[in-house]
């Protein structure tokens, strides 16, 4: 994509496609240096919504949350009904999340779903989504209701299992929240946030070992994208 960026440097499609690439490798900063000259070169709706939608994961990547959701915003605007329209709707719920505007995250969330039709990947990964905002404004029994609605559909779901155990060590049920974690961390074993929170769980029932352990396979997990925020090594 860089040697066809080299020869055509406006190259809609290898623009988004170098963009996304650089991205999944969390080389946000270069993501969002292709991503926005993609924005400010392309007539072309589709990649206007798309290089918009790159460039606010991007910033959110670099944890630059005020960019990373104007961005998103100019992306809703751009989309006009477009496919990606419900991407950048979950990702700007998601930002939302982050910089704790709780109210108005399960607000778009909610436009999410009643986009989503029968994905139910989309729909569960939402309700997640929702369940934490729930957790964060205190509301913890509709955000266990949440979470299990996932659940119910997807047992295996690892989102809403560590949600569900971070709401168990807010009401300190420790050992509910260990067991949920233990069993995320059978499966995927490098979980970067469900280490953490398994390492805070042992911190707290006074197992340091154990805490320490948990929270250097955080550390060693390489963080830096969308889902996983440098932040998280912080």
């Amino acid at each position: 994509y860089k040697s066809v960026v080299a020869i055509s440097p406006n190259h809609e499609a290898a623009l988004y496609n170098l963009a996304d690439v650089l991205q999944r490798v969390r080389s946000n900063e270069e993501s969002v240096r292709y991503a926005q000259r993609l924005v400010e070169t392309t007539s072309t709706p589709k990649f206007k919504a798309g290089g918009f939608y790159l460039l606010g994961r991007g910033y959110a990547g670099l944890e630059t949350y005020t960019q990373a959701e104007k961005s998103l915003v100019r992306g809703l605007e751009a989309a006009q009904n477009q496919p990606v329209q419900t991407s950048i709707l979950q990702s700007l719920g998601v930002v939302q999340l982050r910089i704790a505007r709780y109210a108005d995250s399960l607000k778009t969330l909610a436009k999410v779903l009643e986009v989503a039709g029968s994905d139910v990947s989309l729909i569960s990964d939402t309700e997640d989504c929702m369940a934490q905002a729930l957790e964060r404004m205190g509301e913890h029994q509709a955000a266990m209701q949440m979470v299990e609605r996932v659940r119910e559909r997807d047992r295996r779901h690892v989102g809403a299992t560590i949600t569900k155990a971070h709401i168990h060590i807010q009401q300190r049920q420790l050992e509910q929240a260990r067991m949920y974690l233990t069993r995320v961390l059978s499966e995927q074993p490098d979980h970067p946030v469900a280490n953490l929170r398994l390492g805070y769980t042992h911190l707290l029932l006074q197992n340091l070992p154990a805490a320490t352990d948990a929270l250097q396979k955080c550390l060693a997990r390489p963080v830096g994208s969308f889902w996983y925020p440098a932040s998280l090594h912080g």
